[in-house]
């Protein structure tokens, strides 16, 4: 059995959601614990489009691969998540 904890400071972070889909954090602050392949966050910080967000997660193995939950949380300014054609 191997555990431990991996503390971030201010990491990107990419949680990937299928073969070519992914959440690119970035600045992600907080602990991730692990035992074997399974890992679990309680309460961590990062930006989501240069926006800050809340989340915590868990992993669950599966047969062939793992099953990740995602819970985030944050307030957003809606006019900076636009596109400015320029």
């Amino acid at each position: 059995i191997a555990s431990g904890t991996i503390n971030l400071l201010g990491n990107n972070v990419d949680i990937k959601l299928g073969e070519e889909s992914s959440i690119p954090l970035t600045e992600a602050n907080g602990v991730l614990n692990f035992i074997d392949g399974e890992l679990a966050s309680k309460r961590m910080s990062a930006k989501l489009f240069e926006q800050p967000i809340d989340f915590s997660f868990f992993t669950t193995p599966l047969e062939e691969e793992y099953q990740i939950y995602v819970d985030f949380s944050g307030q957003w300014d809606a006019a900076a998540l636009t596109l400015n054609p320029e």
